[in-house]
């Protein structure tokens, strides 16, 4: 039986039903992990609500009882966003409220229950001719919107329409005490879901929080017609300051849905696999647009081509942009080309740093080198554009059965982390994994008003405990 308790196993399983609440060993342990390198801690219970009014019955027994609660969603993580960071407490995976509540196609909005993934989003809405303006990160098949909201997450159409936050309408939320705020004009008791802004922007709030503000029980998002019109173009350049300046020019003019690139390391590895257009490249970019008149997206395609042919840019066979938008939430292996573990380390960056970002993991690189030849470990790059900034990334690949491989691994991963934020880069996911890091470089008021606001909506500390490391109480020995 659970550590918190019979009576307390009952109450919450009185919530849900016997069939989803479980104190099982095996259970917990699974939910204990994500995708990234650290092991989290075991909670006593996982719980698994399927509405609003069960949530906030579970949220009113963890504040009376001052019990620790972590919300997950789809788990695909690397930095400990969704697993408890001290021992016991109650898991509540919101898995199972997957539920689209209404397409308004007058106001041209969904609403949908936290819990719901990106895939089955966009599949139902694609069959009434509509999409979100972003929609969704690469595993998409099982992410949800919950969580995306939770860690800013980004992928598909992020050069045009920046991350999920641009594309939300408003949420309902739980919070801490067990009450449910609706924001956005949903917050005017007697309007629809159609506008962001009702008095101050409290949806924002919510944004990038990693659910300690609450738990997030639907999402109203924007909706746009479907693109009729698409077109895949790939640029190769000879070197990596011609393609950034192509970059930078295509992002500010906008017209482009998305925009990234792979190094070498994939390029080789997609060459292998068939797409013979990548053998032996180096500088690739990838570009998708898309619109409603293909009209527009012809002149579009030229004008792309013509700002890379600026930049020594030369258009090469555009298999692989089309095959990421074919595989759209299916492009994320859970393992290398040899069968390899991986964890990635990605930022937001200016444009004015982008070459210095994306040289940091080389330059680290140099230092690992033998340790990395020695335990067969493999880096990976790719970078991406977010509307006004870009994205970076580097990707560590290794075998768990060689012997100290994950300890250099581990290392290696730090050493780009700390440099990355040191040097002005900002994470969207945080996690408790990078929350040290993350005190560590903002300021003291930032990290104070944060304090206030958890302290005002969570006076207990009950909401995922250890993220941002906002210690307003260890609740390590409550469970």
């Amino acid at each position: 039986m659970s550590l918190l308790g019979k009576e307390l196993y009952e109450e919450l399983e009185t919530i849900v039903g016997t069939k989803y609440v479980s104190d099982d060993f095996k259970v917990r342990f699974v939910y204990s992990r994500d995708v990234g390198l650290e092991s989290g801690k075991l909670p006593d219970i996982v719980i698994r609500p399927s509405t609003t009014e069960e949530v906030s019955e579970i949220l009113k027994i963890a504040n009376k009882h001052e019990i620790p609660v972590t919300p997950r969603g789809g788990g695909i993580t690397y930095f400990q966003d969704a697993v408890p960071s001290s021992k016991g407490g109650i898991l509540v995976d919101m898995t199972r409220m997957d539920k689209i509540i209404e397409i308004d196609e007058e106001s041209m909005t969904v609403t949908a229950r936290a819990g719901t993934t990106w895939a089955h989003l966009i599949g139902e809405l694609r069959k009434r001719g509509l999409r979100t303006p972003f929609w969704g990160p690469s595993p998409g098949i099982v992410a949800t919107l919950g969580g995306g909201i939770s860690v800013h997450t980004l992928w598909h159409g992020t050069a045009k329409y920046a991350s999920v936050g641009n594309s939300l309408v408003g949420l309902e939320v739980v919070l801490p005490s067990g009450d449910t705020i609706k924001t956005g004009s949903a917050a005017n008791r007697f309007a629809k879901k159609f506008a962001r802004y009702y008095g101050p922007d409290v949806t924002g709030l919510f944004v990038g929080d990693h659910g300690i503000f609450g738990i997030k029980t639907e999402a109203t998002l924007e909706l746009m017609p479907l693109p009729e019109a698409k077109e895949f173009i790939s640029i190769s350049f000879p070197n990596l300051e011609d393609m950034v300046r192509a970059m930078q020019k295509l992002a500010r003019i906008g017209i482009a849905s998305e925009i990234f690139h792979w190094s070498k390391y994939y390029n080789d590895i997609y060459a292998k696999a068939g797409f013979k257009s990548l053998t032996g490249q180096k500088y690739v970019l990838h570009v998708i647009i898309e619109d409603f008149d293909s009209r527009i997206v012809d002149v579009s395609k030229e004008i792309v081509l013509k700002l890379c042919k600026e930049e020594n840019g030369k258009e090469i066979d555009n298999e692989f942009a089309r095959f990421e938008q074919i595989r759209a939430y299916e492009l994320t292996p859970r393992c290398g080309s040899r069968g390899q573990n991986w964890i990635g380390i990605n930022a937001l960056v200016s444009w004015s740093d982008f070459q210095k970002f994306y040289q940091i993991p080389q330059d680290l690189l140099k230092k690992f080198q033998e340790d990395f030849k020695k335990f067969d470990i493999e880096l990976g790059q790719d970078a991406l554009v977010f509307k006004r900034c870009a994205g970076v990334e580097a990707v560590i690949f290794w075998f768990d059965y060689i012997p100290g491989a994950r300890d250099v691994v581990r290392r290696f991963w730090w050493e780009v982390a700390k440099t990355y934020a040191r040097n002005g880069g900002c994470f969207t996911s945080i996690g408790k994994v990078l929350s040290g890091i993350f005190k560590e470089v903002v300021s003291k008021s930032y990290f104070n008003y944060l304090k206030v606001l958890k302290k005002a909506l969570d006076p207990k500390g009950i909401m995922n405990p250890g993220m941002f490391q906002l210690l307003l109480e260890d609740h390590s020995n409550k469970a």
